[in-house]
């Protein structure tokens, strides 16, 4: 995860405690090292709703189970090069004008950090929730891009 986005402390500190928690987790997974305080720390409910205390979970017994679940490297890998890469994206550019990158960015995640067989069942389902793949959120970000050469915009 070499290219894992690296938040700033004032930006870090705006997020919630389960935000937090995920974000040092997926570092420390990155690292290979988990600190005494952060494995000690007490996780918050479990809460379906919420998918960081599913994801904090997740790479939690990653890092603890010493047991053989062959799914649970998956998983980890998923949490942290898919989903919550895919969310500080979206945190650090948060206007609907970003919608089509942020897809994009998912679908290349997807793209270059699972395997055949998870692309086979993430692909459906990206494509079924696929709402800023629409022509308009396209044209929108097109029109909300700073660069000044890309093929959209002309002076």
């Amino acid at each position: 995860a070499e290219d894992f986005p690296v938040i700033s402390e004032a930006v870090f500190q705006t997020f919630s405690t389960d935000v937090k928690y995920l974000y040092l987790l997926c570092i420390s997974v990155i690292n290979g090292d988990l600190p005494v305080a952060l494995h000690k720390q007490k996780m918050g409910p479990l809460c379906h709703s919420r998918w960081f205390t599913t994801a904090s979970r997740v790479l939690r017994l990653y890092v603890s189970c010493t047991c053989d679940l062959p799914w649970l490297p998956r998983f980890a890998n998923y949490v942290i090069n898919v989903y919550f890469k895919t969310y500080l994206e979206i945190k650090k550019k948060n206007s609907i004008s970003y919608g089509a990158n942020h897809l994009l960015l998912e679908l290349t995640n997807v793209q270059t950090h699972c395997s055949e067989e998870e692309k086979e069942v993430l692909f459906p389902v990206l494509q079924n929730n696929c709402f800023y793949a629409h022509p308009e959120a396209i044209f929108l970000s097109m029109l909300a891009d700073p660069r000044k050469d890309h093929p959209g915009k002309s002076d």
